[in-house]
């Protein structure tokens, strides 16, 4: 998840400044999440409802998963 820091979105984590920083945010929600899925393939979801946050796990892929802003909160989340 870590490789993504060069690839998420700006607008959507204005406050992570460097992959350090993103490997914090995304282990808070792992360690700590609101809501979590097993999803097919292996990966497991994670749900942040205080940023509206995901964190997908994905075991199966060389960067382990994605990270990224819910666009319609908890029901994205539901959704995958």
């Amino acid at each position: 998840i870590l490789d993504l820091y060069g690839f998420i979105e700006r607008e959507e984590f204005p406050n992570i400044k460097s992959p350090e920083e993103l490997k914090e945010f995304v282990e808070e929600i792992i360690n700590s999440p609101d809501d979590v899925r097993k999803l097919p393939d292996g990966q497991t979801a994670y749900w942040d409802e205080e940023t509206e946050t995901i964190v997908i796990h994905d075991p199966g892929r060389p960067d382990n998963g994605t990270v990224f802003k819910a666009k319609n909160g908890k029901d994205t989340f539901f959704d995958l």
